[in-house]
């Protein structure tokens, strides 16, 4: 659930360094604005209609916030706790909110927040942990609702030498920590579809949400780190510092 994460942080880093090559509908912030953060968070409010369908205009395609497909999560956490989500669709994601964005432009260091108010999702997952006294297994559909995501975000970068003496830029830090407000989780066939207790596990599960969920975060956070830092640094490998980071 909480990779929807991926898309909208790397989208609001895109612009951070505008460094992917955008169309005309977003607003580049040079190195040298006087405010670059407010600039920023500006550019974002702006573009964040486009997002739902993910059409930026000018021919621009990005992956649609509505729903966000996701796919091949998998989170393990010793031996009494192992997780994998398939084929999830995450309504919600496009009513993102970025804020406390602070840019460090000389030094390459970038913090921001991203809050999503409420994610609804439905897929599949296959589970095995223990919460409490309770060994809980099962395998089949998912369904929940997350309320007050959020994820702070923290990346920093170095310039590196280039092709023909260029200086490019390239990320070895990121840093992401999440936090759910509240969740309400529904897992069908658990302990092979004994209706019993399974309704037992359902139970157990959402009357200690906050544990099942700490128990999943800092698979996800782990997981969310090394993807976004190996796309970002992807997307860098053909723009210079320059080019990210024009004159006014």
């Amino acid at each position: 659930m909480f990779s929807n994460l991926i898309g909208i942080c790397i989208f609001a880093l895109c612009i951070v360094e505008s460094m992917c090559r955008l169309p005309s509908t977003i607003k580049i912030c040079p190195r040298n604005t006087p405010n670059p953060s407010q600039c920023i968070l500006n550019a974002i409010t702006d573009l964040r209609p486009r997002l739902a369908n993910g059409d930026l205009g000018d021919g621009v395609k990005t992956v649609s916030l509505e729903p966000l497909a996701l796919d091949n999560i998998s989170v393990k956490r010793g031996p009494e706790f192992s997780a994998t989500f398939n084929n999830l669709l995450v309504n919600g994601p496009s009513n993102f909110v970025v804020s406390n964005l602070k840019s460090d432009i000389p030094n390459l260091k970038f913090n921001f927040t991203v809050h999503l108010p409420k994610l609804t999702f439905a897929g599949k997952y296959s589970l095995k942990m223990r919460l409490l006294l309770l060994n809980i297994q099962g395998r089949g559909p998912i369904s929940g609702v997350l309320e007050n995501t959020r994820a702070n975000v923290r990346i920093i970068g170095k310039l590196v030498p280039g092709k023909n003496g260029l200086k490019y830029v390239k990320f070895g830090n990121l840093q992401i920590k999440v936090s759910v407000g509240g969740a309400k989780f529904r897992l069908e066939n658990l302990f092979n579809g004994d209706r019993t207790l399974g309704e037992i596990g359902n139970t157990v599960i959402n009357e200690n949400a906050q544990l099942f969920l700490e128990e999943m975060i800092p698979g996800f956070e782990k997981s969310l780190s090394k993807t976004f830092l190996e796309i970002a640094n992807d997307i860098l490998t053909e723009v210079t510092y320059d080019e990210m980071f024009p004159e006014a």
